[in-house]
């Protein structure tokens, strides 16, 4: 979405600062009225500083809330690339990524979760983009919404920061108000009306202050101001010339089936013309069938384009257009949808619910149809809520309180981990104390759901709750994560008892509070409204774990600010008398920084004589300490007034602490000499020295002296190098000690550097000279012969070997700066010159080695080749050399029949092993094949371990069938590459793993992370994670089986990610006309022959199960006491009747057609039950006609009623096939009759799906099992 969209745009912002906050902060604080108050926590960040800052984030914020704007402002600011990933499929969103990848800038993705919709497997495939070769310094800003976020997108990316985008400022929103001409005194009717909490959506405050500037009325609900938004931008038109056609009702519908196309089928852009992408559809390719309640208007090719021509839609890529935000496509599908009045089993199927769960790019949709209709919730809730309430999605009451039972529900069945990040004032709602309340009635003693009802009654301020919370923060044996929200409860909602209690029975020792983070809780609760100063004290001890960064250390971080201005004698008093200077590092650190904070805090209240005389003495204490400087006193008089009060305080020894505290500066000359001319007291020796240093001309530092001796030692002396070049002029012999000489100093390397330029020495000699020594060095090559002998199978060279390689290092200068020149040296020279050139050792430019190969005649290279495989053999030992590498393939069959023979150590050994794999896989793995044994050695245990990666099959085989040591075993499952192990192997290898796992859950100390233990359970873990990144949810629950609890635990918290990722694989879309299908599929409108009223009567025998189990339609079949249930009539009687109300008088006829009347209550008599029939949507109109017949689980006569009543008496009877056999289940203790017939309701409807085989295909019978229990019976 653009930042700026002209003067009458949607989002003309640019005047509105954002601001950000990590995504797991637990708390944005807001003001009052439910704006952002920046100032209120450090970890606020302004959005625009995100600029230029190293690293990578992703953006996460609802939809509306203003991602785009902000990330397009900042992708300005950094001259960034922008990769529009929405419409793209499979590959090409590789190249585009990697396109950008190219240029070398900060690359932007935004809308991640539009982009799914039109690409389910578009994680995999960013991720394999962002993390592939060439991406570590890329910088990464990507966006996305809250609920379609996983961090499977970034695995393997270093360092990508969660970003939360908060709401507005007041301030801000007073100017995105006067942008857009809107009165300012919509803010006061928002906070009047408690709905300042639009504040968080953009796009939603700026739809609700139009409506408003219009009408003089705020919108009732969100979607109010939504829709009202949508008819005004269907009414415009970039081309105001051309008139609107069509009737407003028939755009807006327009509208919402595009929504649906978008969606659900993943089209990503409409074109007006064929051929604009795999991802975009053509006017002419879109349906034009009528919509059922207008049949005698057609959607034709000029009703799209109408619409899409509207300021509904914005421009995209490749000449096609877009909905203008993804908001809108996610409302205007879910209204479209619930209009064309689905069922429950629709709802599902069209929201590709997968074991309850939704595909995270269809949440939005989801949390709309729920928003619209709330009898939808208890279909979409129960394995969704949380991603309900992150799409904060406004919902009305009803919907809300569904939500909040199905997240209780989640904690209680399936321990939901607790979400210290939602926002649960979303699902807040009148009737959720009762709530509660209820549930806690009914005895809370499972951790997850204690956390959930306490954070909710925070969400709500729901005080009922605090006197099962103070019970919960009180009970040592739960958790302290679980304690924490409870301690909140009482601190913030509780009465002054409930606060006492707390206070008075709170343990706080470490076997009950280790990580201080009950502490945190009860003293950021309480202080300073409910606990003096005086009380704090005691409680602010150093923190229990060093290295952890919690709730306390922020409380610690915080606390001063809310110091009374009373009590900073005080505590000042306590932070002098705390500090230990001369403790342990942690204990200096803690005894220094609260003090630091404390001290920040009275420099604001300086001006009180009780404050200043303490605040200066413990201000002298902190010097030098490394939190202290400049930045803690911005106010330039507060400073001065400090400084003076420090000053009185110090002696002539220790003027520096002004200095040091930086309370005296540069800007402050002027001042310091006014103060020196007026001191007369003991300040003034102090102040005058100050100036002195201000004044004065600066010294060199330790570190600039200590350079400027280094320098002059390090000077070099070019004596002995000309002697040498002397030596060479009268013996040619001699030349061979130029290199040596050229390297200055003690150090070994640069003996071996392979460019002589880069030699220290060389810098000293005159062009002339450089030229003489390469002048004579060839020369010297010409002539001399080298002696191989001298280090041939030795494993020390001295310095005769080093006067041998010289001329080595000559020819591989040369090939850096003279190439041409090698062209002198003839055929003899290079022949003698191929045991040193193959043999010499090379220490920097390395690579200058290969370079001189690649230079030389053929005839020579082969000499060299043949030199390199001569120095293998007669070697020692084996250490690689560049020309190993250079020559790798040809040593390839020398090294796989060396290294059986172990002939070097075996480290040695497994080096090389180690080439043969990085050089000739294939021959690398028969290699490791032939020394893979179980010696031990680390030559056999590299060997097992590349034979675990390549032919990792055969590996898990091994591991499950033989035993293998604990450090070998741990070795192998390291090595084993899971993302490419098959699902079955990848559960056995994980069921393995947890048999192995001690669950003995110790405290995990520093130094145990590597212990083969912990490393074995990660792994146990990153196998079980492996099978839920797969989606494998019901290999998990198979493996979960039997295991015991610690384990069942760990899958658990799998399992739910798991069941997201097999819902995000199962999405399927469905071509434009095949969702118009499914939404027609119950309804009777658009039937076009007697299996579509079949199927529609099935479904919404669906809705009356649901009517019956779930909102109370039993009591209508049952006596009010519940002990007896209606006969088969009463209960085909009342079917009769709901299934009329559902599907519309006007548009089915169901009746009931004796043979015989019905002569009794409780007889039925040889009638047809229930004759359903209804116009077809056809051209001519035909009749759509169907029987059912109905029994109850009791009668008789239920196994031959299918084939001897319906098929034979009825439908053959009256000459039709279609037909449902309908059968009232009910449990058999509710059963009068004593009956246990058919006790198992799946067993049962097996038996009548093969009746139903049995006549087809003449017949055409569909069966349902209706269960009609009394619920609370069950």
């Amino acid at each position: 979405m653009d930042a700026q969209r002209g003067a009458e745009g949607l989002l003309t912002i640019g005047v509105v600062e954002r601001h950000v906050q990590g995504a797991d902060e637990e708390n944005t604080p807001l003001d009052g009225d439910g704006f952002l108050d920046a100032s209120a926590a450090a970890s606020i960040t302004p959005a625009g500083d995100l600029a230029g800052r190293p690293g990578n984030f992703v953006l996460l914020a609802p939809g509306g809330v203003g991602k785009s704007v902000v990330l397009d402002g900042l992708r300005r600011q950094e001259n960034g690339l922008e990769v529009d990933l929405v419409g793209l499929r499979g590959a090409d969103i590789g190249r585009a990524i990697g396109a950008a990848i190219a240029r070398g800038k900060p690359i932007y993705l935004d809308s991640l979760d539009e982009a799914l919709l039109t690409e389910p497997a578009l994680v995999r495939l960013v991720n394999r983009a962002m993390s592939g070769p060439g991406t570590d310094g890329v910088e990464w800003r990507l966006a996305c919404r809250p609920s379609a976020w996983t961090s499977a997108f970034v695995d393997g990316v270093k360092s990508v920061e969660r970003l939360r985008l908060l709401p507005m400022t007041r301030d801000a929103a007073r100017r995105l108000l006067a942008s857009l001409d809107v009165d300012e005194g919509f803010l006061d009717a928002l906070a009047a009306a408690g709905r300042s909490r639009l504040s968080a959506s953009l796009l939603h405050f700026i739809a609700a202050a139009r409506q408003w500037q219009e009408t003089g009325r705020l919108p009732g609900r969100r979607v109010d101001a939504l829709e009202s938004e949508v008819q005004r931008l269907l009414t415009e038109r970039e081309d105001l010339r051309q008139p609107l056609r069509t009737g407003a009702d028939v755009r807006r519908r327009t509208a919402g089936r595009l929504a649906v196309f978008a969606a659900f089928g993943g089209v990503g852009r409409f074109a007006f013309r064929t051929g604009a992408g795999q991802t975009a559809i053509a006017v002419a390719e879109l349906p034009t069938r009528p919509e059922p309640d207008r049949p005698d208007v057609t959607v034709g090719g000029e009703v799209y384009a109408e619409v899409l021509g509207s300021a509904l839609f914005d421009t995209a890529p490749q000449d096609t257009v877009a909905f203008r935000h993804q908001e809108y496509v996610d409302y205007l599908a879910a209204r479209y949808v619930v209009d064309r009045a689905p069922t429950r089993s629709q709802v599902a199927a069209l929201l590709g619910l997968t074991d309850g769960v939704l595909p995270r790019s269809i949440v939005a949709v989801a949390a709309w149809v729920v928003a619209l209709r709330p009898e939808f919730a208890d279909v979409v809730a129960p394995a969704n809520a949380a991603a309900l309430v992150e799409s904060e999605v406004d919902l009305p009451p009803a919907a809300r309180a569904a939500v909040v039972d199905a997240l209780l529900a989640d904690a209680r069945e399936h321990e939901a981990p607790p979400r210290w990040s939602l926002d649960l004032s979303v699902v807040v709602h009148p009737d959720l104390a009762r709530q509660l309340t209820d549930r806690l009635l009914t005895w809370i003693d499972q951790p997850f759901e204690a956390w959930w009802i306490c954070r909710l009654a925070l969400a709500g301020r729901i005080s009922a709750v605090a006197p099962a919370a103070l019970a919960i923060a009180l009970d040592d044996r739960l958790p302290s994560w679980v304690r924490r929200p409870a301690i909140d409860v009482v601190t913030d909602l509780g009465s002054a008892p409930e606060r006492a209690a707390l206070l008075d029975g709170l343990k706080l020792h470490p076997d009950a509070d280790p990580d201080d983070e009950l502490r945190a809780g009860l003293l950021d609760g309480l202080y300073p409204q409910h606990l003096t100063t005086t009380r704090l004290l005691p409680f602010l001890t150093r923190p229990r774990r060093a290295n952890f960064i919690g709730a306390y250390r922020k409380f610690l971080w915080e606390f001063p600010a809310r110091i009374p201005n009373a009590d900073l004698p005080e505590i000042l008093a306590w932070a002098r008398a705390s500090r230990e200077p001369h403790g342990s590092a942690e204990a200096r650190r803690w005894t220094s920084d609260v003090p630091v904070r404390i001290a920040q805090r009275a420099v604001a209240a300086s001006d009180d004589p009780a404050v200043l005389g303490t605040l200066a003495e413990l201000v002298i204490d902190l010097t030098g300490h490394i939190r202290v400087d400049a930045h803690w006193a911005l106010d330039t008089a507060q400073r001065r007034h400090l400084t003076l009060a420090v000053a009185a305080r110090l002696d002539e020894h220790r003027w520096t602490v002004l200095l040091q505290l930086g309370l005296v500066t540069a800007d402050d000359i002027d001042w310091l000499t006014d103060a020196v001319n007026e001191e007369r007291a003991t300040s003034h020796d102090v102040l005058a020295r100050c100036l002195q240093r201000l004044i004065a001309p600066p010294a060199p530092t330790e570190d600039e002296q200590e350079d400027d001796e280094q320098e002059a030692e390090d000077r070099p002396d070019a004596t002995a190098l000309r002697a040498a070049i002397s030596a060479a002029r009268q013996d040619l012999a001699a030349w061979a000690a130029i290199p040596i000489a050229l390297v200055l100093g003690n150090k070994l390397e640069p003996l071996f550097f392979c460019d002589l330029g880069a030699l220290q020495g060389w810098s000293l000699l005159t062009n002339d000279e450089q030229r003489e020594v390469l002048d004579r060095g060839l020369e010297y090559l010409v002539g001399h012969s080298p002696n191989p002998d001298l280090w041939l199978g030795k494993a020390e060279i001295g310095l005769d070997v080093i006067r041998e390689w010289s001329g080595v290092y000559l020819l591989t200068t040369l090939a850096r700066h003279a190439p041409e020149r090698l062209g002198d040296l003839p055929q003899t020279a290079w022949a003698r010159w191929a045991p040193a050139i193959a043999n010499a050792w090379a220490f920097a430019d390395n690579d200058l080695l290969g370079d001189l190969v690649d230079l030389a005649p053929a005839e020579a290279k082969a000499e060299i080749r043949t030199a390199v495989r001569t120095s293998l053999d007669s070697r020692t030992e084996w250490r690689r050399t560049p020309l190993y590498k250079y020559f790798a393939q040809d040593l390839v069959p020398d090294l796989a029949a060396i290294l059986p023979q172990r002939r070097y150590p075996d480290d040695q050994n497994a080096d090389i092993l180690a080439f043969l794999i990085e050089h000739d896989p294939h021959v690398g793995a028969i290699s490791a094949r032939s020394v893979a044994n179980g010696d031990d050695s680390q030559l056999s245990r590299a060997a097992n371990r590349h034979l675990a990666h390549v032919d990792s099959r055969s590996t898990i085989d091994r591991l499950l069938s033989e035993s293998t040591p604990p450090g070998g075993f741990l070795e192998l499952v390291e090595s084993l590459p899971l993302d490419t192990v098959d699902d079955g192997q990848l559960a056995d290898l994980a069921r393995l793993l947890l048999g192995r796992l001690l669950f003995t859950n110790p405290r995990e100390d520093e130094g145990s992370f590597d212990s083969p233990a912990q490393r074995e359970a990660r792994m146990c873990n990153y196998a079980v994670e492996m099978l839920a990144m797969r989606g494998l949810a019901t290999e998990l629950k198979v493996l979960a089986d039997g295991q015991p609890p610690q384990a069942q635990a760990l899958i658990q918290r799998h399992l739910r990610h798991a069941r997201q990722i097999a819902a995000d694989n199962a999405q399927a879309h469905l071509d434009p006309a095949g969702l118009l299908d499914l939404l027609g599929r119950s309804d009777l409108r658009l039937i076009r022959n007697s299996g579509d009223l079949i199927h529609a009567l099935l479904n919404h025998l669906d809705d009356l199960q649901h009517e019956i189990s779930r909102n109370n339609g039993f009591r209508d079949l049952w006596s009010p006491n519940g002990k007896n249930l209606g006969s088969e009539d009463d209960i085909t009687d009342w079917l009769r009747r709901r299934l009329t109300d559902q599907l519309g008088r006007d548009r089915v006829i169901l009746a009931r057609e004796p043979q015989v009347e019905r002569i009794a209550v409780k007889g039925s008599g040889t009638r047809i039950d229930l004759t359903a029939g209804a116009p077809t949507n056809t051209t001519p109109v035909g009749v759509a006609g169907a029987i059912i017949e109905a029994k109850l689980v009791s009668n008789d006569e239920l196994p031959t009623a299918l084939q001897d009543q319906l098929v034979r008496r009825y439908l053959a009877a009256t000459s039709q096939r279609h037909g449902i056999y309908l059968v009232y289940w009910l449990s058999p203790e509710q059963r009068t009759s004593g009956s246990r017939k058919y006790a198992d309701k799946q067993k049962l409807l097996d038996d009548m799906r093969r009746w139903a085989a049995e006549v087809a295909p003449q017949f055409d019978v569909s069966v349902y099992v209706l269960d009609v229990s009394w619920p609370k019976r069950q």
